[in-house]
């Protein structure tokens, strides 16, 4: 991935006035580094809405699948609880519980990129009554595949394994 070595304010000093409209709202005139390349013009989109509980943590919700040729992009939303704040963060690309796809037939799908969440060993804590909504990146899902799993590493698929150290687990998510 190609860093920038410009910033957001750069675009406040050229164009004032857009430039401000854009920092008030989060974007930049820039690429940002910590996301893959969109879908080609004029490419297929498929895009999911659902609301899919993730096993043993009602409140960690899959609620969009976007599928497009160059990548797969799951969007994600962890509630807190009514009691204690909690930290939530991804394995970095790589380590043993990097999230993963596995398709029906046992394609793996890696995860290529998260955007607005923490990459371990930093960690994002959720406060009781917040949540954080954040996106899994990985690569393009074929466009035959009409259900999916969703793993934190291999150790995710065994559920006491999964349940002991606190992993994520989506079984079962369906394209419809």
């Amino acid at each position: 991935m190609r860093k920038s070595n410009r910033s957001s304010l750069a675009a406040l000093v050229i164009v004032p006035a857009i430039g401000l409209s854009l920092a008030l709202s989060g974007c930049s005139l820039f690429k940002r580094t910590d996301e893959s390349e969109p879908a080609p013009a004029g490419a297929a989109t498929r895009m999911y809405t659902m609301t899919k509980e993730a096993e043993d943590d009602p409140n960690f919700k899959l609620t969009r699948v976007t599928v497009e040729p160059t990548r797969t992009i799951l969007d994600v939303t962890m509630y807190g609880g009514d009691k204690d704040s909690f930290t939530i963060h991804v394995a970095p690309v790589g380590q043993p519980n990097t999230l993963f796809l596995e398709t029906t037939d046992g394609k793996k799908i890696p995860l290529v990129s998260s955007v607005g969440v923490a990459v371990d060993p930093a960690a994002d804590t959720i406060m009781p009554g917040q949540s954080k909504s954040f996106s899994l990146i990985f690569g393009p899902l074929d466009p035959a595949v009409r259900k999916f799993h969703v793993f934190e590493g291999e150790a995710a698929k065994n559920p006491e394994t999964k349940k002991n150290d606190e992993l994520w687990a989506f079984r079962d998510v369906e394209l419809k």
